[in-house]
């Protein structure tokens, strides 16, 4: 005789099992059930559920479809169909799945909830919207809903809307994360930092694991200046999910941090997250940290543009007296400019690993040395034009009168118009006497140099500049430069020589706050923009400062 076996109590385990999240157990055991009953709705119902939440889509929706075989007039099967359908893209068929939940079951306002949300992904705004809405006649405190609504609106850019419904949310649920962060985006976009900060401050504590979270608080952290605070929620974003965002905010950090002078805590800050790049790139190789190098070769690695080396380049005599052989890799434009920079063995373009033990980003050596403020290493000049062309170029530019003789560079390479200003801006300097220009810009913008401001006497010899070593030739035989922030402003501080430097509004860390001078180049002078784009008042500026140096 066979055992009565009861069905119910092995369906009741199943469930018990979801419940718990044993997703295994609940399947062995619903797959035990349909040993005896193969037809058993409710078993190949909740199958479907479970194959769902083990990411397997297909097997889901067939489940489902055989359980609505046997039972047609499940909504519940078909609103969970219509789930699975729209977790997997499927929008069309979601849509279908819902309304027929709707049909069987009219008064579920879940079934109206989720199809609004798929019509919404359809692109199908106002239908959604009258699904939300028919929703909340339904049930006027589903949660859902309002942040539902609440997202279109802000879509829209209806802020005040999106606050309502998403403040509503908030009434119905405080702890809410999903909806504080919303607010906290919201607010925001109207300009409310601190009341974005609250809300986003309430999202992380109720949900610390959320790297998003993490993320828009440390944004407006920073944005409300608030830089420590706002480390701490972009590395917890980052640690949890490492995202570009995260990471471009703490360089941009980095970079404040920097431009407030605090050269340790910038520098630290920055290379926490940038070792990392770098040791993927050389992974042969270790990255210098300070330690002992003693009898080692090291190679200085060129990590940015042609000014960040020529400007970094001056701690190789203080790599050297640690006992180590040094090596620069740098861009072919400055190898001959920097070769006879004190400290170096050699400067290369490319180098095997087998030729060096260890290696350092150019940009690394500030934090390895400790460099604050008022221990920049700024004695110049470190770096020396080539003496053979500065003995040709005095012939040539010696050969123009003019009682002061002037480098004029006017545009930054690669199509930077923040840091580019119009040659014919310079116009104001075309009333003093005795002064003649000499241009020094090359690239695309080096044939500006033909139609230069009337009255401006301009002579143009960048066609026979051949790299940086002829520009420092140039600049020797110069009473002064005047650049806007391009690596020939470096050339001449680096070379000790008299340069005034034009900045833009927001400026390069290097150049810090408000500052006129620079503790890197203590023969630079700097003119920075009052307010974005206004080069008007920095020529207005330098045209005073050269009228008073040519009565001189």
């Amino acid at each position: 005789m066979k055992p009565v076996v009861n069905i119910d109590n092995k369906l009741q385990a199943a469930f018990e099992y979801f419940q718990k999240g044993n997703l295994e157990q609940a399947e062995l055991a619903c797959k035990d059930i349909l040993q005896l009953q193969p037809d058993n709705s409710d078993v190949l119902h909740l199958l479907g559920v479970i194959s769902y939440q083990q990411g397997k889509h297909d097997l889901a929706v067939q489940y489902i479809n055989k359980s609505i075989e046997v039972d047609p007039c499940n909504a519940s099967a078909y609103y969970n169909l219509g789930t699975v359908f729209r977790e997997n893209a499927q929008l069309d068929e979601a849509v279908d799945s819902y309304k027929k939940a709707i049909n069987i079951d009219p008064a579920n306002a879940a079934s109206y909830n989720n199809l609004g949300i798929a019509l919404k992904e359809k692109g199908l705004i106002e239908e959604a919207i009258s699904c939300y809405q028919k929703a909340l006649e339904l049930n006027p405190d589903m949660i859902a809903v309002y942040y539902n609504m609440g997202s279109i609106s802000q879509e829209k850019g209806q802020f005040d809307d999106a606050l309502s419904y998403y403040g509503r949310a908030a009434e119905l649920d405080n702890r809410n994360p999903a909806v504080h962060n919303s607010l906290g985006l919201v607010l925001k976009e109207k300009g409310l930092l601190d009341e974005a900060v609250s809300h986003y401050q309430k999202a992380v504590e109720y949900e610390p694991d959320n790297a998003a979270f993490h993320n828009n608080l440390g944004i407006a952290l920073k944005e409300k200046g608030r830089l420590d605070e706002a480390v701490v929620h972009l590395e917890k974003s980052f640690d949890i999910e490492p995202n570009d965002t995260a990471l471009n905010q703490i360089f941009e950090i980095s970079y404040l941090i920097l431009r407030k002078g605090d050269l340790q805590k910038g520098w630290s800050l920055y290379w926490r997250f940038n070792d990392s790049y770098w040791q993927k790139n050389i992974p042969a190789k270790p990255i210098w940290n300070g330690s002992d190098i003693q009898g080692s070769t090291i190679v200085i690695q060129s990590d940015a543009g042609f000014g960040d080396v020529i400007q970094y380049i001056r701690y190789a005599p203080l790599v050297a007296e640690r006992g180590a052989k040094v090596i620069l890799n740098c861009q072919k434009e400055i190898v001959s400019l920097l070769k006879n920079v004190k400290g170096l063995t050699t400067v290369v373009t490319d180098i095997p690993l087998s030729q060096f033990d260890l290696f350092i980003p150019i940009r690394r050596l500030p934090l390895v040395f400790e460099t604050k403020l008022e221990t920049i290493p700024s004695e110049v000049p470190y770096i020396k034009a080539n003496p053979e062309l500065v003995r040709k170029w005095k012939e040539k530019v010696h050969s123009e009168n003019g009682k002061l003789k002037v480098g004029l560079v006017w545009a930054a390479g690669h199509g930077d118009s923040n840091r580019s200003c119009p040659l014919s801006l310079f116009a104001p300097l075309t009333s003093l006497q005795d002064v003649t220009f000499y241009s020094l810009q090359v690239g695309k913008d080096a044939d500006g140099a033909l139609n230069p401001p009337e009255g401006m006497k301009l002579i143009d010899y960048t066609e026979e500049i051949k790299d940086f070593s002829y520009t420092a030739a140039i600049i020797e035989n110069l009473d002064l430069t005047i650049s806007v922030d391009t690596a020939v402003a470096h050339v001449a501080g680096a070379m000790g020589k008299p340069v005034w430097n034009l900045l833009p509004h927001i400026v390069d860390s290097r150049w810090l706050l408000e500052r006129e001078d620079s503790p890197w180049y203590p023969t630079m002078k700097l003119f920075r923009q009052p307010s974005t784009g206004d080069w008007e008042s920095v020529i207005r500026r330098v045209s005073e400062s050269l009228k008073a140096l040519v009565c001189l």
